[in-house]
């Protein structure tokens, strides 16, 4: 969970306007010049191409697929090039329209940075399963239908798995287009874990089948992870070739180490000399939420621990009725998480915790892990021993990984690591540095830039240009 972020629009007479022309020209930027956006030198090309992103993500959600999406798109626009995003209307993560918007079957908007946004008709899902499925669809149609008539010469889908990312391979062949697919969980193996589906169900293994014949299909792969393209190599048959790893980031202004005993300790009633275990994030189906309320329940005798869980999700319920069935005095619960930022919350953290339900953390990378990072603070991570998760804490000397839902372990790492302030204070200072290296804004924009570069200029003659 982290603070909306809405793209600056202009208006006119209560609708969106594109910007003056002189505008536009400063946001895009002369050919050959370089140009920064927050620290990031983007070099704009000698060859300007047509962009076109689908992501039904977006902000003011607060997704960090969506983020990206717009920091990527801002990149885009500076280097020169015309990029059109296709997305939904935002309603995530509560399942009801932010205000200011109403379903309608497209709204076209263009932001200050100079690309066009265009928002296409999908259903809510809110926190129902059925209604998810058919959220994926709506949006695979609609942002289907919709970028039908969008100028583009390269596509770059970072859509729901299987049917909205197929919906945007079949326009690239349509439209003879190349297309890259970005991977951002692995399906349907992710939704295996999380427990939507069973392991004997029939569907299983076709949507293995169709996940590994769309894919196949892309003339790119973006995946998140060193494990994410063992698997699709292995398990998808990819050629190496086709798969590329730029991981998932966010920006290192925005997520700085924030003030321990602030305002934030003050609104939950926390002491100052308290130790603070928090999770922060979405409280949903990937995680295990539940192992911190057990491994609560173990330590209700040390007064000095408190467990913090803030934000919102599926399991929130379910979280608090166990919390309550204990009756623990050592946990607060935050939320709705609204604007306050993430380096507030985190700040009041001594640990940041990471649970992830068995194999959930072998089939998609929590970007918690990256807020986590960037905040400063040592971790302690529930995972397997070889997820991408474990195998970042180990390189980095970042934080501590025991076996998922085990709260026995848990609450020993706990009660351990209070007692190492001098080593958590290490922890997070290697967490914020890893970080700054590897999932920061400066560290990533431009790789995925490149690549998406690299495979328009697979469809136009060469020609030369400026390196990013």
């Amino acid at each position: 969970m982290f603070p909306p972020q809405r793209p600056s629009l202009t208006r006119s007479h209560g609708r969106e306007r594109r910007p003056p022309a002189r505008e536009r020209w400063i946001n895009r930027g002369r050919s050959g010049r370089r140009r920064f956006i927050k620290g990031v030198c983007i070099a704009t090309r000698l060859t300007a191409v047509n962009i076109l992103i689908i992501s039904p993500l977006f902000p003011p959600e607060p997704a960090i697929a969506g983020i990206e999406c717009d920091q990527l798109a801002t990149a885009l626009t500076v280097r020169g090039h015309s990029v059109s995003v296709v997305t939904s209307f935002p309603s995530r993560p509560g399942g009801s329209f932010y205000p200011g918007y109403r379903l309608a079957w497209r709204r076209d908007e263009f932001t200050r940075s100079g690309y066009r946004l265009i928002r296409t008709l999908s259903i809510p899902s809110g926190r129902h399963s059925l209604l998810r499925i058919a959220e994926y669809a709506s949006f695979g149609v609609t942002s289907f239908l919709n970028a039908l008539s969008i100028k583009a010469d390269v596509i770059y889908s970072v859509s729901w798995p299987i049917l909205g990312t197929g919906m945007s391979v079949l326009l690239s062949k349509v439209r003879r287009l190349p297309v890259v697919v970005c991977i951002q969980d692995i399906h349907p193996e992710a939704a295996l874990a999380a427990g939507h589906l069973a392991s004997m169900n029939p569907l299983l293994g076709l949507l293995k089948a169709l996940d590994g014949a769309i894919v196949r299909r892309a003339d790119a792969v973006h995946v998140i992870s060193e494990n994410f393209k063992r698997f699709y190599r292995s398990s998808r048959s990819i050629p190496e070739g086709k798969l590329h790893v730029i991981p998932n980031w966010m920006d290192e202004e925005v997520v700085t180490p924030g003030e321990r005993n602030g305002e934030f300790r003050r609104q939950l009633e926390i002491r100052d000399d308290a130790f603070v275990a928090m999770y922060a994030g979405n409280i949903g189906a990937m995680t295990s939420v539940k192992t911190i309320i057990h491994a609560a329940n173990l330590l209700r005798d040390e007064q000095s621990i408190v467990f913090v869980m803030a934000g919102d999700g599926s399991q929130l319920p379910e979280c608090r009725a166990l919390a309550e069935s204990y009756r623990l005095t050592n946990v607060r619960f935050f939320s709705p998480w609204k604007d306050e930022p993430v380096s507030f919350v985190h700040g009041t953290a001594d640990l940041l915790v990471l649970p992830m339900r068995k194999s959930g953390s072998m089939t998609s990378v929590p970007s918690k892990l990256i807020a986590y990072m960037l905040s400063g603070r040592p971790i302690l991570a529930a995972v397997d021993g070889l997820s991408d998760t474990a195998m970042v804490l180990a390189e980095s000397g970042a934080g501590r990984s025991i076996p998922p839902e085990d709260h026995e372990a848990m609450a020993t790492a706990v009660r351990s690591l209070q007692r190492s302030a001098e080593q958590l204070s290490v922890m997070g200072e290697k967490a914020r540095q890893y970080a700054l290296r590897n999932f920061s804004r400066t560290a990533c924009v431009s790789r995925l830039v490149a690549l998406i570069e690299s495979i328009a200029d697979t469809s136009r003659p060469k020609q030369d240009a400026v390196a990013v």
